[in-house]
């Protein structure tokens, strides 16, 4: 792949600069280190460990530009799709499974303990992880405590959902999402996507009883809800919450 190969200057001479910078943007990983990796190894002894240790991080890098580019091109329709069927944003449609490795890698470069995903999502089973295109402008929702709203405390936006009906009130969606005793879920916001990424989703696990009584009290949270990671929450500049409370 020219853009993993190349350096920028080259590969934007052979891609143009629309092409390049759309899979930069897509992968959202930098290109040209495999032209990098490649001028350290050429003068090892290709039977050293440090040339063995070079070897094995291009196929990975390699393999990583590949497979982001892969998952975008097998649900690229997605948007057009929507559009057509009249489907508002933020549904989904088009989801692609993805295997336990896939999901450790995605979770590790998005800043994530990998004890989050055994231990918050289901992820396996008869609830896999899936992974969509997420499009600048679609719309989600965040919870929130009253008293964190109070105070000006922003969601940090990494965890999203869709919307719920109308008749479940907070209390009811604080044991569904198994959301933290700090937060009852009393406030509810748009989240918008404020680029095109990559979204995770996958269903909450039951929480509390006997696990992190610190975190969840006595109480036990069935979960089962489905919640959405996004590609780095309001810090990354991934996701906007908006002003004003959801009904």
């Amino acid at each position: 792949m020219i853009y993993a190969k190349e350096t920028e200057v080259n590969a934007r001479k052979i891609l143009g600069n629309d092409v390049y910078d759309d899979i930069a943007s897509k992968t959202g990983i930098p290109g040209g280190k495999g032209h990098q990796l490649y001028e350290q190894w050429r003068v090892l002894d290709p039977k050293s460990a440090k040339a063995n240790a070079i070897a094995h991080e291009s196929t990975e890098y390699y393999n990583s530009v590949r497979n982001r580019v892969r998952i975008l091109d097998n649900i690229e329709n997605n948007k057009s799709a929507r559009k057509a069927s009249n489907i508002s944003g933020g549904l989904f449609t088009g989801e692609v499974s993805i295997n336990h490795k896939g999901i450790h890698k995605l979770f590790t470069q998005r800043g994530f303990n990998e004890s989050v995903i055994d231990n918050v999502f289901i992820g396996s089973g008869k609830a896999p992880f899936t992974v969509s295109r997420g499009f600048k402008g679609d719309e989600f929702f965040i919870d929130s405590s009253l008293n964190d709203y109070l105070a000006g405390k922003s969601a940090s936006g990494l965890f999203i959902r869709e919307k719920l009906p109308n008749s479940i009130l907070h209390l009811d969606r604080q044991n569904l999402l198994a959301l933290p005793a700090s937060n009852n879920a009393f406030i509810t916001q748009k989240a918008i996507l404020a680029k095109d990424q990559i979204l995770l989703r996958s269903k909450v696990r039951a929480q509390g009883g006997n696990k992190q009584p610190a975190v969840f009290g006595n109480r036990v949270l069935p979960g089962g809800e489905a919640q959405i990671i996004t590609s780095g929450g309001v810090r990354s500049g991934a996701v906007k919450i908006m002003p004003g409370i959801e009904k």
